[in-house]
């Protein structure tokens, strides 16, 4: 039985040692970078750049621990997960490659910064209406 246990504890690690690796060398696909500066164009190419990497950062994070223990960075971040997210297909082979399962999508942990609009805060900020 411990032996039955070691193996599978070294399997385990093995698999995890993969994914880290292939989501540390993954190349987004160019079209994101595209969609991005589209949603964003007053955004430079570099600056998308720089946010899918922050978005690597994050995904790294979520591969260490629990997503919903993390915020998102910031609303340009998000902006970059949810086009990846966008391609259904090429989204959900990334996540069983990186994670072993799909990660869901949480922008509720949104926080503030020079590409939020007022009206995404109002509408966070916002109290529930009453029926």
């Amino acid at each position: 039985a411990i032996f039955v246990m070691f193996m599978e504890n070294r399997q385990y690690d093995d698999t995890r040692k993969k994914q880290r690796k292939w989501l540390e060398s993954y190349v987004f696909a160019p079209a994101y970078f595209e969609a991005v500066q589209k949603r964003h164009p007053e955004v430079s190419m570099e600056e998308v750049a720089q946010a899918y990497e922050e978005l690597r950062a994050y995904f790294l994070h979520c591969w260490n621990r629990s997503p919903q223990a993390l915020t998102m960075p910031t609303t340009l971040i998000d902006s970059c997960w949810q086009l990846m997210i966008l391609d259904t297909r090429s989204y959900h082979q990334f996540c069983q490659c990186a994670f072993g399962r799909y990660l869901h999508h949480e922008p509720d942990g949104l926080v503030p910064d020079s590409f939020t609009s007022l009206n995404d805060l109002a509408v966070r900020e916002r109290p529930p209406e009453s029926m």
